[in-house]
């Protein structure tokens, strides 16, 4: 493969993993690490990750079915297939990618956990969704909400951003993401600030309350 290649495709796994990064942190997920590398192939395909400490979206909708919160857990739902969503969308909007919706995306045959359409085959699933014609309906609208607020000014500028540092560094902590996307986390906060506890984002969740209102869906807002 051709240095020029390799620098695509770096590039491309660069936005790939800033977009998954900063829609976490708008709807209020945080991650312990963002890294891009090479996997260990002939091929030296450039790979990356968003490395978080917990995995908990599949037990929340699953908890929150139990107690009878049908709605609460599609909104999870909704938002963890956003966030998703949101590597293929970012590297379609600012590398150039072909029609990510149209190409393979909805091909959700695939059942490796590790990938990004395999876990959202497993949420999906988790909301008690098997049929493939129900799951493509719910991720298409996913997909329309996930190029919409990748769309926003403020998401737009913190993935270009996050991916020219990335792209230069490699691997950013929590830390240096929210440096460089002029953010505090309300843990490193000493004021007393009802803002201090809120989960998500203010402009993240001003955008998911009217995704909610949209949707004609009810949210609860559970600490985690």
């Amino acid at each position: 493969m051709d240095r020029n290649t390799l620098t695509v495709e770096r590039w491309h796994t660069a936005y790939h993993e800033s977009g998954h990064a900063v829609v976490r942190w708008y709807l209020g997920m945080d991650f312990e690490s963002i890294e891009i590398g090479r996997n260990k192939t002939k091929q030296k395909k450039r790979v990356g990750s968003v490395k978080i400490v917990e995995y908990p979206a599949i037990l929340m909708i699953e908890r929150l079915l139990r107690s009878g919160m049908r709605e609460a857990a599609e909104m999870e739902a909704m938002r963890n297939v956003v966030h998703l969503f949101a590597g293929l969308v970012s590297a379609a909007n600012f590398c150039g990618d072909v029609d990510w919706m149209e190409t393979g995306l909805m091909d959700f045959a695939i059942d490796d956990k590790n990938s990004d359409i395999g876990r959202v085959r497993q949420t999906t699933r988790a909301l008690g969704i098997e049929s493939i014609e129900d799951t493509v309906t719910f991720c298409r609208t996913a997909a329309k909400w996930t190029q919409e607020l990748i769309e926003v000014d403020e998401v737009a500028t913190a993935i270009k951003a996050v991916a020219d540092e990335l792209y230069a560094k490699n691997k950013l902590s929590w830390k240096q993401f929210c440096d460089i996307v002029g953010w505090v986390p309300p843990e490193d906060r000493d004021d007393d600030s009802d803002e201090v506890f809120a989960p998500f984002h203010r402009g993240g969740m001003l955008w998911f309350d009217r995704f909610c209102d949209e949707t004609e869906c009810e949210t609860r807002y559970l600490s985690r």
